[in-house]
Protein backbone atom coordinates (compact mmCIF):
# COMPACT_ATOMS: atom_id res chain seq x y z
CA UNK A 1 0.00 0.00 0.00
CA UNK A 2 1.38 3.39 -0.99
CA UNK A 3 1.30 6.22 1.54
CA UNK A 4 1.75 9.84 0.37
CA UNK A 5 1.77 12.08 3.41
CA UNK A 6 1.78 15.80 2.68
CA UNK A 7 -0.05 17.70 5.38
CA UNK A 8 1.93 19.76 7.85
CA UNK A 9 0.90 17.64 10.82
CA UNK A 10 2.53 15.47 13.40
CA UNK A 11 2.43 12.62 10.91
CA UNK A 12 4.58 14.49 8.38
CA UNK A 13 6.60 17.41 9.61
CA UNK A 14 10.19 18.54 9.61
CA UNK A 15 12.78 20.08 11.79
CA UNK A 16 13.85 23.41 10.27
CA UNK A 17 17.20 22.65 8.69
CA UNK A 18 17.79 23.48 5.04
CA UNK A 19 14.08 23.30 4.19
CA UNK A 20 11.25 25.34 5.64
CA UNK A 21 8.53 22.83 4.59
CA UNK A 22 8.46 19.07 4.07
CA UNK A 23 5.99 18.39 1.29
CA UNK A 24 4.01 21.66 1.53
CA UNK A 25 2.03 20.71 -1.61
CA UNK A 26 1.89 17.38 -3.43
CA UNK A 27 -0.31 16.52 -6.40
CA UNK A 28 -0.07 13.12 -8.06
CA UNK A 29 -3.68 13.06 -9.38
CA UNK A 30 -4.20 9.79 -7.52
CA UNK A 31 -7.77 10.77 -6.65
CA UNK A 32 -8.66 10.27 -10.30
CA UNK A 33 -9.88 13.85 -10.72
CA UNK A 34 -8.56 17.42 -10.81
CA UNK A 35 -11.47 18.72 -8.75
CA UNK A 36 -11.79 20.29 -6.30
CA UNK A 37 -8.05 21.07 -6.14
CA UNK A 38 -7.74 22.57 -9.62
CA UNK A 39 -9.86 25.13 -11.47
CA UNK A 40 -10.28 24.91 -15.26
CA UNK A 41 -9.96 28.39 -16.73
CA UNK A 42 -12.00 27.35 -19.73
CA UNK A 43 -9.91 26.70 -22.81
CA UNK A 44 -8.25 23.33 -22.15
CA UNK A 45 -9.30 19.67 -22.27
CA UNK A 46 -8.38 18.15 -18.89
CA UNK A 47 -8.48 14.49 -17.90
CA UNK A 48 -6.75 12.15 -15.46
CA UNK A 49 -5.31 9.12 -17.25
CA UNK A 50 -3.60 5.88 -16.34
CA UNK A 51 -0.97 6.04 -19.13
CA UNK A 52 1.60 7.35 -19.55
CA UNK A 53 2.33 7.41 -15.81
CA UNK A 54 5.63 7.88 -14.00
CA UNK A 55 4.57 7.88 -10.32
CA UNK A 56 1.62 6.08 -8.81
CA UNK A 57 -1.37 5.03 -10.92
CA UNK A 58 -2.48 8.28 -12.56
CA UNK A 59 -1.20 11.32 -14.44
CA UNK A 60 -2.74 14.51 -15.87
CA UNK A 61 -3.54 14.79 -19.60
CA UNK A 62 -3.79 18.49 -20.56
CA UNK A 63 -4.65 19.44 -24.17
CA UNK A 64 -5.32 22.81 -25.82
CA UNK A 65 -5.13 26.36 -24.54
CA UNK A 66 -5.45 29.73 -26.23
CA UNK A 67 -3.05 31.88 -24.27
CA UNK A 68 -0.91 32.24 -21.20
CA UNK A 69 -2.51 30.87 -18.00
CA UNK A 70 -5.58 29.55 -19.91
CA UNK A 71 -5.39 26.01 -18.53
CA UNK A 72 -5.93 24.91 -14.95
CA UNK A 73 -4.71 26.53 -11.74
CA UNK A 74 -4.75 25.88 -8.00
CA UNK A 75 -4.34 28.12 -4.98
CA UNK A 76 -2.51 26.85 -1.89
CA UNK A 77 -1.61 28.32 1.47
CA UNK A 78 1.34 30.64 0.98
CA UNK A 79 4.68 28.90 1.54
CA UNK A 80 8.32 29.61 0.83
CA UNK A 81 9.60 26.18 -0.15
CA UNK A 82 13.19 25.27 -0.77
CA UNK A 83 12.20 23.14 -3.75
CA UNK A 84 9.55 22.93 -6.48
CA UNK A 85 9.52 19.84 -8.70
CA UNK A 86 7.31 18.12 -11.27
CA UNK A 87 7.31 15.56 -14.07
CA UNK A 88 6.55 16.61 -17.65
CA UNK A 89 5.88 14.41 -20.72
CA UNK A 90 5.91 16.62 -23.87
CA UNK A 91 4.34 15.60 -27.19
CA UNK A 92 3.87 16.98 -30.69
CA UNK A 93 5.65 20.01 -32.15
CA UNK A 94 3.93 23.06 -30.63
CA UNK A 95 4.67 24.62 -27.27
CA UNK A 96 3.17 22.69 -24.38
CA UNK A 97 3.74 21.63 -20.80
CA UNK A 98 3.73 25.12 -19.28
CA UNK A 99 4.15 25.46 -15.50
CA UNK A 100 3.98 28.96 -14.03
CA UNK A 101 4.13 29.37 -10.25
CA UNK A 102 4.09 32.36 -7.98
CA UNK A 103 1.96 34.26 -5.48
CA UNK A 104 -1.67 35.35 -5.73
CA UNK A 105 -0.71 38.03 -8.32
CA UNK A 106 1.02 35.53 -10.61
CA UNK A 107 1.09 36.25 -14.34
CA UNK A 108 3.26 35.12 -17.20
CA UNK A 109 5.73 37.86 -16.31
CA UNK A 110 5.23 37.94 -12.56
CA UNK A 111 6.22 34.53 -11.18
CA UNK A 112 8.91 32.47 -9.57
CA UNK A 113 9.22 30.04 -12.45
CA UNK A 114 8.14 30.16 -16.07
CA UNK A 115 8.96 26.81 -17.72
CA UNK A 116 7.61 24.93 -20.75
CA UNK A 117 8.56 22.62 -23.59
CA UNK A 118 9.44 24.68 -26.66
CA UNK A 119 8.48 22.73 -29.78
CA UNK A 120 10.63 24.48 -32.37
CA UNK A 121 13.68 24.26 -30.13
CA UNK A 122 12.85 20.70 -29.01
CA UNK A 123 13.85 21.79 -25.51
CA UNK A 124 12.52 22.51 -22.06
CA UNK A 125 12.84 26.28 -21.70
CA UNK A 126 13.20 28.30 -18.51
CA UNK A 127 12.53 32.06 -18.72
CA UNK A 128 13.59 34.64 -16.14
CA UNK A 129 13.77 38.42 -15.93
CA UNK A 130 17.20 38.02 -17.42
CA UNK A 131 18.68 34.87 -18.97
CA UNK A 132 16.85 32.01 -20.67
CA UNK A 133 17.93 28.39 -20.36
CA UNK A 134 17.11 25.60 -22.84
CA UNK A 135 17.49 21.89 -22.06
CA UNK A 136 17.27 19.62 -25.10
CA UNK A 137 14.38 17.24 -24.47
CA UNK A 138 13.02 14.89 -27.17
CA UNK A 139 9.26 14.29 -26.98
CA UNK A 140 7.30 11.30 -25.69
CA UNK A 141 9.26 10.64 -22.50
CA UNK A 142 9.16 11.76 -18.90
CA UNK A 143 11.46 14.42 -17.48
CA UNK A 144 11.80 15.29 -13.81
CA UNK A 145 12.28 19.04 -13.31
CA UNK A 146 13.39 20.31 -9.90
CA UNK A 147 14.04 23.88 -8.84
CA UNK A 148 16.13 23.45 -5.71
CA UNK A 149 17.89 25.67 -3.20
CA UNK A 150 15.32 28.41 -3.75
CA UNK A 151 16.79 31.63 -2.37
CA UNK A 152 13.86 33.86 -1.36
CA UNK A 153 16.18 36.75 -0.53
CA UNK A 154 18.15 36.88 -3.77
CA UNK A 155 15.32 35.26 -5.75
CA UNK A 156 17.31 32.54 -7.49
CA UNK A 157 16.97 28.80 -8.00
CA UNK A 158 19.18 25.89 -9.08
CA UNK A 159 17.75 23.94 -12.05
CA UNK A 160 17.97 20.12 -11.96
CA UNK A 161 16.79 17.84 -14.77
CA UNK A 162 16.47 14.17 -13.84
CA UNK A 163 18.46 14.93 -10.67
CA UNK A 164 21.41 16.38 -12.59
CA UNK A 165 22.32 20.05 -11.90
CA UNK A 166 21.94 22.13 -15.08
CA UNK A 167 21.99 25.75 -13.92
CA UNK A 168 23.05 27.43 -10.66
CA UNK A 169 21.49 30.68 -9.46
CA UNK A 170 18.87 31.02 -12.19
CA UNK A 171 16.82 34.20 -11.49
CA UNK A 172 13.11 34.37 -10.65
CA UNK A 173 10.92 35.77 -13.44
CA UNK A 174 9.75 38.40 -10.89
CA UNK A 175 11.92 40.62 -8.69
CA UNK A 176 9.18 41.25 -6.16
CA UNK A 177 7.40 37.98 -5.57
CA UNK A 178 7.83 36.69 -2.02
CA UNK A 179 5.91 33.41 -1.67
CA UNK A 180 4.33 30.52 -3.51
CA UNK A 181 0.53 30.35 -3.40
CA UNK A 182 -0.65 29.70 -7.00
CA UNK A 183 0.32 27.20 -9.72
CA UNK A 184 -0.80 27.30 -13.39
CA UNK A 185 -0.61 24.44 -15.94
CA UNK A 186 -1.46 25.11 -19.62
CA UNK A 187 -0.61 24.68 -23.34
CA UNK A 188 -0.65 26.73 -26.52
CA UNK A 189 -2.40 26.11 -29.86
CA UNK A 190 -3.82 22.68 -29.16
CA UNK A 191 -0.64 21.17 -27.75
CA UNK A 192 -0.77 18.17 -25.43
CA UNK A 193 1.40 17.43 -22.42
CA UNK A 194 1.21 15.10 -19.43
CA UNK A 195 2.03 16.10 -15.83
CA UNK A 196 2.66 14.00 -12.72
CA UNK A 197 3.84 14.36 -9.11
CA UNK A 198 3.94 18.13 -8.63
CA UNK A 199 5.66 18.91 -5.32
CA UNK A 200 6.23 22.26 -3.67
CA UNK A 201 8.52 21.92 -0.67
CA UNK A 202 10.80 19.08 0.21
CA UNK A 203 9.90 15.65 -1.12
CA UNK A 204 7.48 14.00 1.29
CA UNK A 205 8.69 10.75 2.79
CA UNK A 206 6.65 7.95 1.24
CA UNK A 207 7.04 4.25 1.70
CA UNK A 208 5.46 0.83 1.23
CA UNK A 209 5.10 -1.75 3.99
CA UNK A 210 4.68 -5.47 3.63
CA UNK A 211 3.77 -7.18 6.91
CA UNK A 212 4.17 -10.92 7.40
CA UNK A 213 1.92 -12.36 10.07
CA UNK A 214 3.02 -14.93 12.67
CA UNK A 215 2.74 -18.42 11.16
CA UNK A 216 1.82 -20.38 14.30
CA UNK A 217 0.08 -19.27 17.46
CA UNK A 218 2.63 -18.26 20.08
CA UNK A 219 5.64 -18.12 17.74
CA UNK A 220 7.80 -15.09 16.99
CA UNK A 221 8.30 -15.22 13.22
CA UNK A 222 6.33 -12.18 12.11
CA UNK A 223 8.06 -9.48 10.05
CA UNK A 224 7.61 -6.10 8.39
CA UNK A 225 9.40 -5.17 5.17
CA UNK A 226 9.65 -1.41 4.53
CA UNK A 227 10.49 0.05 1.12
CA UNK A 228 11.17 3.80 0.91
CA UNK A 229 9.61 5.17 -2.29
CA UNK A 230 10.53 8.84 -1.82
CA UNK A 231 12.67 10.81 0.63
CA UNK A 232 15.25 13.52 0.88
CA UNK A 233 18.32 11.38 1.36
CA UNK A 234 18.92 8.42 3.67
CA UNK A 235 16.38 7.67 6.38
CA UNK A 236 16.58 6.55 9.98
CA UNK A 237 13.98 4.29 11.57
CA UNK A 238 12.58 3.97 15.09
CA UNK A 239 10.14 1.17 15.85
CA UNK A 240 7.90 0.88 18.87
CA UNK A 241 9.79 -2.30 19.88
CA UNK A 242 13.05 -0.25 19.98
CA UNK A 243 14.37 -1.65 16.68
CA UNK A 244 16.23 0.85 14.49
CA UNK A 245 16.50 -1.15 11.25
CA UNK A 246 14.46 -0.52 8.12
CA UNK A 247 12.92 -4.01 8.26
CA UNK A 248 12.09 -5.92 11.42
CA UNK A 249 11.58 -9.62 11.99
CA UNK A 250 11.21 -12.15 14.79
CA UNK A 251 7.95 -10.51 15.82
CA UNK A 252 5.19 -11.84 18.02
CA UNK A 253 1.60 -10.88 17.34
CA UNK A 254 0.89 -7.25 18.23
CA UNK A 255 0.82 -3.64 17.07
CA UNK A 256 4.00 -2.01 15.79
CA UNK A 257 4.62 1.65 14.93
CA UNK A 258 7.49 2.96 12.82
CA UNK A 259 8.71 6.57 12.68
CA UNK A 260 10.90 7.47 9.68
CA UNK A 261 13.11 10.57 9.46
CA UNK A 262 15.02 11.50 6.30
CA UNK A 263 18.30 13.38 6.08
CA UNK A 264 16.66 16.83 6.27
CA UNK A 265 14.29 15.97 9.10
CA UNK A 266 11.11 15.21 7.15
CA UNK A 267 9.20 12.41 8.82
CA UNK A 268 6.53 9.82 8.19
CA UNK A 269 4.97 7.17 10.36
CA UNK A 270 2.76 4.13 10.14
CA UNK A 271 1.16 1.60 12.48
CA UNK A 272 0.84 -2.05 11.53
CA UNK A 273 -0.84 -4.99 13.20
CA UNK A 274 0.86 -8.39 13.09
CA UNK A 275 -1.67 -11.14 13.63
CA UNK A 276 -1.36 -14.82 14.49
CA UNK A 277 -3.66 -17.81 13.99
CA UNK A 278 -5.90 -18.81 16.86
CA UNK A 279 -4.56 -21.52 19.13
CA UNK A 280 -5.58 -25.04 18.21
CA UNK A 281 -8.63 -26.43 19.95
CA UNK A 282 -10.67 -29.56 19.41
CA UNK A 283 -14.03 -31.01 20.33
CA UNK A 284 -13.44 -34.73 20.74
CA UNK A 285 -15.80 -37.67 20.98
CA UNK A 286 -13.95 -40.67 22.37
CA UNK A 287 -15.72 -44.04 22.57
CA UNK A 288 -13.92 -46.91 24.31
CA UNK A 289 -14.32 -50.53 23.13
CA UNK A 290 -17.75 -51.98 23.95
CA UNK A 291 -16.26 -55.25 25.24
CA UNK A 292 -13.05 -56.22 26.99
CA UNK A 293 -10.52 -57.00 24.29
CA UNK A 294 -12.81 -55.48 21.64
CA UNK A 295 -11.62 -53.41 18.66
CA UNK A 296 -14.57 -51.10 18.10
CA UNK A 297 -13.29 -47.98 19.91
CA UNK A 298 -13.35 -44.65 18.05
CA UNK A 299 -11.89 -41.13 18.25
CA UNK A 300 -13.66 -38.31 16.39
CA UNK A 301 -12.17 -34.79 16.31
CA UNK A 302 -13.54 -31.41 15.23
CA UNK A 303 -10.49 -29.11 15.12
CA UNK A 304 -10.38 -25.33 15.01
CA UNK A 305 -7.57 -22.76 15.22
CA UNK A 306 -4.33 -22.75 13.30
CA UNK A 307 -4.64 -22.34 9.54
CA UNK A 308 -6.76 -24.97 7.74
CA UNK A 309 -6.51 -27.39 6.06
CA UNK A 310 -5.44 -30.04 8.60
CA UNK A 311 -3.51 -33.28 8.40
CA UNK A 312 -4.06 -35.92 11.09
CA UNK A 313 -1.51 -38.53 12.19
CA UNK A 314 -2.50 -41.10 14.85
CA UNK A 315 0.03 -43.13 16.80
CA UNK A 316 -1.50 -46.35 15.42
CA UNK A 317 -0.61 -45.24 11.89
CA UNK A 318 -4.06 -44.15 10.76
CA UNK A 319 -5.04 -40.67 9.62
CA UNK A 320 -8.11 -38.49 9.37
CA UNK A 321 -10.30 -36.73 11.87
CA UNK A 322 -12.26 -39.95 12.55
CA UNK A 323 -10.27 -42.97 13.75
CA UNK A 324 -11.94 -46.35 14.29
CA UNK A 325 -11.10 -49.99 15.03
CA UNK A 326 -9.36 -49.11 18.29
CA UNK A 327 -8.75 -51.34 21.27
CA UNK A 328 -7.89 -50.43 24.82
CA UNK A 329 -4.80 -48.22 25.14
CA UNK A 330 -3.36 -44.71 24.92
CA UNK A 331 -3.40 -43.00 21.53
CA UNK A 332 -1.78 -39.73 20.46
CA UNK A 333 -3.12 -37.70 17.54
CA UNK A 334 -0.96 -35.03 15.88
CA UNK A 335 -2.79 -32.30 13.94
CA UNK A 336 -0.73 -30.34 11.37
CA UNK A 337 -2.09 -27.22 9.66
CA UNK A 338 -1.22 -25.71 6.27
CA UNK A 339 1.76 -23.80 7.77
CA UNK A 340 3.14 -26.99 9.41
CA UNK A 341 2.03 -25.77 12.83
CA UNK A 342 1.10 -28.78 14.95
CA UNK A 343 -0.42 -29.88 18.21
CA UNK A 344 -0.58 -33.27 19.96
CA UNK A 345 -3.54 -34.63 21.86
CA UNK A 346 -3.59 -37.85 23.89
CA UNK A 347 -6.66 -40.03 24.42
CA UNK A 348 -7.10 -43.04 26.73
CA UNK A 349 -9.46 -45.83 25.71
CA UNK A 350 -10.39 -48.25 28.50
CA UNK A 351 -12.17 -51.60 28.77
CA UNK A 352 -15.64 -51.65 30.31
CA UNK A 353 -15.71 -51.76 34.11
CA UNK A 354 -14.88 -55.32 35.24
CA UNK A 355 -17.35 -57.21 37.45
CA UNK A 356 -17.11 -57.09 41.25
CA UNK A 357 -15.92 -60.53 42.41
CA UNK A 358 -15.83 -61.55 46.07
CA UNK A 359 -15.09 -64.67 48.14
CA UNK A 360 -17.05 -64.40 51.39
CA UNK A 361 -14.31 -66.07 53.44
CA UNK A 362 -10.60 -65.33 53.58
CA UNK A 363 -8.98 -68.28 55.40
CA UNK A 364 -9.90 -71.89 56.04
CA UNK A 365 -7.93 -74.62 57.87
CA UNK A 366 -8.02 -78.35 57.14
CA UNK A 367 -5.96 -81.43 57.76
CA UNK A 368 -3.82 -83.12 55.21
CA UNK A 369 -5.80 -86.37 55.25
CA UNK A 370 -9.32 -84.90 55.15
CA UNK A 371 -11.73 -85.57 52.32
CA UNK A 372 -12.23 -82.91 49.61
CA UNK A 373 -14.15 -79.83 50.72
CA UNK A 374 -16.69 -78.00 48.54
CA UNK A 375 -15.66 -74.49 47.46
CA UNK A 376 -18.50 -72.01 47.84
CA UNK A 377 -19.29 -68.49 49.03
CA UNK A 378 -18.07 -66.73 45.86
CA UNK A 379 -20.08 -64.21 43.82
CA UNK A 380 -21.26 -63.63 41.16
CA UNK A 381 -22.15 -67.26 40.54
CA UNK A 382 -20.92 -69.01 37.45
CA UNK A 383 -17.19 -68.46 37.83
CA UNK A 384 -14.35 -71.00 38.09
CA UNK A 385 -11.95 -71.98 40.90
CA UNK A 386 -8.26 -72.71 40.41
CA UNK A 387 -5.16 -73.42 42.48
CA UNK A 388 -3.18 -76.36 43.89
CA UNK A 389 -5.58 -78.99 45.21
CA UNK A 390 -8.54 -77.52 43.32
CA UNK A 391 -10.60 -79.81 41.12
CA UNK A 392 -13.81 -78.46 39.64
CA UNK A 393 -15.64 -76.90 42.59
CA UNK A 394 -13.79 -78.61 45.49
CA UNK A 395 -10.45 -78.53 47.31
CA UNK A 396 -8.62 -81.79 48.05
CA UNK A 397 -6.08 -81.33 50.89
CA UNK A 398 -4.42 -84.66 50.03
CA UNK A 399 -3.21 -83.18 46.72
CA UNK A 400 -2.38 -79.74 48.11
CA UNK A 401 0.75 -78.48 49.80
CA UNK A 402 1.22 -78.41 53.55
CA UNK A 403 0.76 -74.93 54.84
CA UNK A 404 -0.81 -72.07 52.89
CA UNK A 405 -2.61 -72.73 49.63
CA UNK A 406 -4.05 -69.82 47.63
CA UNK A 407 -7.21 -70.55 45.71
CA UNK A 408 -8.57 -68.19 43.04
CA UNK A 409 -12.14 -67.55 41.93
CA UNK A 410 -12.43 -65.90 38.46
CA UNK A 411 -15.63 -64.63 36.82
CA UNK A 412 -16.16 -63.41 33.21
CA UNK A 413 -19.24 -61.30 32.43
CA UNK A 414 -21.27 -60.84 29.23
CA UNK A 415 -18.85 -58.11 28.00
CA UNK A 416 -15.94 -60.55 28.17
CA UNK A 417 -14.57 -58.69 31.19
CA UNK A 418 -12.98 -60.78 33.93
CA UNK A 419 -12.14 -60.25 37.59
CA UNK A 420 -11.02 -62.51 40.42
CA UNK A 421 -10.63 -62.84 44.17
CA UNK A 422 -8.40 -65.11 46.29
CA UNK A 423 -8.63 -66.91 49.61
CA UNK A 424 -6.28 -69.03 51.71
CA UNK A 425 -6.67 -72.66 52.76
CA UNK A 426 -4.12 -73.82 55.34
CA UNK A 427 -3.38 -77.53 55.25
CA UNK A 428 -2.02 -78.87 58.55
CA UNK A 429 -0.09 -82.07 58.99
CA UNK A 430 -2.51 -83.66 61.45
CA UNK A 431 -1.94 -86.95 63.43
CA UNK A 432 -5.31 -88.46 62.98
CA UNK A 433 -7.03 -90.07 66.03
CA UNK A 434 -4.02 -89.53 68.33
CA UNK A 435 -4.71 -85.78 68.33
CA UNK A 436 -7.64 -86.24 70.64
CA UNK A 437 -5.36 -87.48 73.41
CA UNK A 438 -3.64 -84.09 73.61
CA UNK A 439 -6.69 -82.03 72.90
CA UNK A 440 -6.38 -80.32 76.25
CA UNK A 441 -3.06 -78.64 75.27
CA UNK A 442 -3.09 -74.84 75.45
CA UNK A 443 -0.84 -72.22 73.85
CA UNK A 444 -1.01 -68.57 74.82
CA UNK A 445 -0.95 -65.73 74.20
CA UNK A 446 -1.99 -66.14 70.56
CA UNK A 447 -1.01 -63.99 68.72
CA UNK A 448 2.28 -63.90 70.61
CA UNK A 449 5.55 -62.00 70.51
CA UNK A 450 8.74 -62.63 72.47
CA UNK A 451 7.56 -65.83 74.23
CA UNK A 452 4.62 -68.25 74.08
CA UNK A 453 3.41 -70.55 76.92
CA UNK A 454 2.56 -74.23 76.28
CA UNK A 455 0.49 -76.06 78.94
CA UNK A 456 -0.51 -79.74 79.04
CA UNK A 457 -3.27 -81.16 81.23
CA UNK A 458 -1.32 -84.32 82.06
CA UNK A 459 2.26 -85.38 82.10
CA UNK A 460 3.62 -86.84 78.83
CA UNK A 461 7.25 -87.36 79.62
CA UNK A 462 9.62 -85.87 77.08
CA UNK A 463 7.63 -83.85 74.53
CA UNK A 464 9.00 -82.44 71.23
CA UNK A 465 7.98 -78.92 70.16
CA UNK A 466 8.24 -77.93 66.45
CA UNK A 467 7.45 -74.42 65.14
CA UNK A 468 6.75 -74.88 61.41
CA UNK A 469 6.21 -72.14 58.79
CA UNK A 470 3.40 -72.29 56.24
CA UNK A 471 5.93 -73.48 53.69
CA UNK A 472 6.74 -76.49 55.91
CA UNK A 473 10.09 -75.25 57.21
CA UNK A 474 10.90 -76.07 60.88
CA UNK A 475 12.06 -72.71 62.23
CA UNK A 476 12.39 -73.77 65.89
CA UNK A 477 12.81 -77.19 67.56
CA UNK A 478 12.74 -77.60 71.36
CA UNK A 479 11.77 -80.18 74.03
CA UNK A 480 9.73 -79.89 77.22
CA UNK A 481 9.38 -82.23 80.22
CA UNK A 482 6.48 -81.31 82.46
CA UNK A 483 3.10 -79.65 82.27
CA UNK A 484 4.16 -76.15 81.10
CA UNK A 485 6.89 -74.62 79.04
CA UNK A 486 7.84 -71.13 77.88
CA UNK A 487 9.19 -71.01 74.29
CA UNK A 488 11.33 -68.04 73.29
CA UNK A 489 10.20 -66.78 69.83
CA UNK A 490 12.37 -63.63 69.71
CA UNK A 491 13.71 -63.10 66.22
CA UNK A 492 11.01 -65.20 64.54
CA UNK A 493 9.64 -63.42 61.46
CA UNK A 494 6.07 -62.34 62.12
CA UNK A 495 3.49 -64.51 60.35
CA UNK A 496 1.33 -67.63 60.67
CA UNK A 497 3.01 -70.81 61.96
CA UNK A 498 2.05 -74.31 63.13
CA UNK A 499 3.18 -75.47 66.61
CA UNK A 500 3.46 -79.26 66.64
CA UNK A 501 3.43 -80.87 70.11
CA UNK A 502 4.41 -84.56 70.10
CA UNK A 503 5.18 -87.13 72.77
CA UNK A 504 6.27 -90.64 72.06
CA UNK A 505 2.77 -91.76 71.10
CA UNK A 506 0.56 -88.68 71.10
CA UNK A 507 0.45 -85.30 69.45
CA UNK A 508 -1.46 -82.17 68.46
CA UNK A 509 -0.91 -79.28 66.00
CA UNK A 510 -2.00 -75.72 66.79
CA UNK A 511 -1.88 -72.56 64.67
CA UNK A 512 0.25 -69.77 66.16
CA UNK A 513 0.41 -66.18 64.96
CA UNK A 514 3.77 -64.53 65.69
CA UNK A 515 3.75 -60.72 65.83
Amino acid sequence: MKRILFSLTAILSCTVLAYSQCGGFVEGFESGSTTPTWTNLGSSSVSVVTAPVIVGANALDLTGGSGHLFGISTDIAAITPNEISWYIYPTGTVANGYLVAGDATTSANNCIVFAYWNGPANAIRFVSNGPTYNYTAPINQWYHIALRNIDWVNRTVDIYIDDVLQYTGFPFRSTTISDLSRIHLYNFAGGTAYYDEIVAGAMPVTFDTQPTDVSCNGLADGAVDVTITASNGPCTFMWSNAATTEDISGLTAGTYTVSIVDSIGCTAADTLVITEPDAFSAVSNVVSPSTCGGLDGTIDLVVSGGTPSYTYVCSNGSGGASISGLGVGTYSVTVIDSFSCNVDWTFDLADPTPPMVNIAWSTETTCNYYSPMALSGASPAGGTWSGMGVSSMSFDPTSAALGSNIVTYEYTDSLNCSASDTAEIIVSECLGLEEAELSGAKIYPNPASGTVMIELNEGQGLVELQLVSLSGEVVKLEEMNGLDYQMNIEGITPGVYFLKIRSESKGVTEKLIVQ
